[in-house]
Formats: structure tokens, C-alpha cells, sequence
């Protein structure tokens, strides 16, 4: 597959679907469609957009278009550092969380984010979405499970507002 730097180029040619596109022109928008000529809304969303088009971006949006469900999406460790800023991921994510009855995959996302040092800000924006006590207290039920295995300091600030909503932690 070959993608370029800007989507805004005529040298795509396929899209994350892995279906050719070609770029057409219409009423002074350029936008992509497929072969069979339904439009790609993936290119489509960072051609209208402006945004810049890169690896990360075809695996987010590739993973975003094949997965059944976000925690499938999650399998793929690119999506877990994109997962803080992406509106669409976070709104489904918090779906799922509402549904989910296994803690199993709950403390693996968990422990996903601890891994990767983006717990808190993943906590914070989908703190409009979940209850941040609840998404906290599962966040520190799995670093006090694997505290000892990991490099964990960046996750003090998170125990300390745990600690202050227990109140356990005064100022």
C-alpha cells in the first residue's frame, strides 16, 4: 500500500478499506471514492478536514472500520496512544465500559494504558463520558495488582485523587 504525507494529493490509491480510490472533484471539494463508486468516508473525514495523513492515521482508521467492538479496536497498541484525543473511540469505549460485565478485558484496557504512561490523560477525557470515581477506582485496583512489575510513578498523581475522593488524602 502507498500513502502520501498530504490527502489533499491525487496519489492515493487505496484506502484503509485496502479498496482502490481515485480523487474526483466535485462542486470544488475534492473528495475520494471507491471503485464501485461509494465515497470513502475515512479519506473523505481528513480530506474536508485538512488534517495530514499518516501511518498512525490509516491504522487508527483502519482499526476504528474493522472492529466489532472497542475492545477489539484496543488489540492494537496505536490506538491505546490516540486514544485520549479521538471523540469517536472514547464515546464507544464508554458504551462498551457501560455494557462490559468482564473485568478481565476492563483491567487489561486498564493495565494497556498504565503500560503506555497515558492512564490519566485517557481517565481525564473519558471522565464526559464515565464516572471519573469509577474509572479511577478500577485504574488503581490494577496498579495495586501490578505495582511491582512495571515502572509505575507516573500513576501517583492518579492514586492521590483516589486517595482524596476515599477520603483518606487531605490537601
Amino acid at each position: 500500500m502507498s500513502y502520501v504525507d498530504r490527502i489533499d494529493t491525487e496519489h492515493i490509491n487505496k484506502c484503509p478499506h485496502d479498496k482502490k480510490v481515485k480523487c474526483v472533484e466535485r462542486f470544488g471539494v475534492k473528495i475520494f471514492l471507491h471503485d464501485d463508486g461509494s465515497p470513502c468516508s475515512l479519506l473523505n473525514s481528513f480530506a474536508l478536514n485538512g488534517d495530514v495523513l499518516n501511518k498512525e492515521d490509516v491504522k487508527l482508521a483502519r482499526a476504528k472500520a474493522e472492529a466489532k467492538s472497542v475492545f477489539e479496536m484496543l488489540e492494537d497498541p496505536s490506538v491505546y496512544a490516540r486514544l485520549s484525543t479521538d471523540e469517536d473511540i472514547l464515546r464507544r469505549l464508554a458504551e462498551e465500559l457501560d455494557k462490559e460485565k468482564s473485568l478481565k478485558r476492563l483491567e487489561e484496557m486498564f493495565l494497556q494504558l498504565i503500560k503506555q504512561k497515558n492512564v490519566i490523560e485517557v481517565i481525564n477525557a473519558l471522565s464526559k463520558y464515565v464516572d471519573r470515581g469509577i474509572l479511577i477506582n478500577n485504574a488503581v485496583a490494577v496498579y495495586v495488582k501490578y505495582r511491582g512489575d512495571y515502572d509505575l510513578e507516573h500513576c501517583i498523581p492518579l492514586v492521590k485523587e483516589y486517595l482524596k475522593i476515599k477520603g483518606e488524602l487531605k490537601n
